[in-house]
């Protein structure tokens, strides 16, 4: 069995979980779009194209490690990221859209996306 934690995190207007990886780092790791602006704002709708992989010491302050998946049209929304972690690999599915979806909220894919060596972005980050 794998050790996480699960906390929400209502202040973001966004629909994602953030999981505690206990057994090793201890950060809190968030799967989320990307706000319109550099840091967001109150009220501040995201961008649902581009979902990018968040960490935190303490679940409050969040330093951005990257891009996990970019939608290739405006319907190619990225939503509702699950994490799983699986030993030195961070795995994400996520309910995705094409060109094929009905909009950037009724998407009509599953798309799962493999982090690989996921920590070696926490030291990159110079957290």
């Amino acid at each position: 069995g794998c050790d996480y934690t699960y906390k929400e995190v209502p202040e973001l207007d966004l629909r994602t979980k953030l999981a505690q990886e206990r057994e090793v780092s201890g950060m809190y790791f968030l799967a989320a779009n990307q706000p319109r602006s550099a840091f967001g704002g109150a009220g501040e709708r995201a961008n649902r194209r581009k979902l990018m992989l968040w960490c935190s010491l303490d679940a409050v302050s969040w330093q951005p490690l990257g891009t996990i998946a970019f939608g290739p049209c405006e319907k190619g929304a990225r939503n509702y990221p699950q994490m799983a972690f699986c030993g030195e690999d961070l795995l994400i599915a996520v309910r995705s859209g094409d060109e094929h979806a009905k909009n950037e909220h009724d998407n009509n894919l599953i798309t799962l996306h493999r982090i690989k060596n996921f920590r070696d972005l926490i030291e990159e980050s110079g957290l």
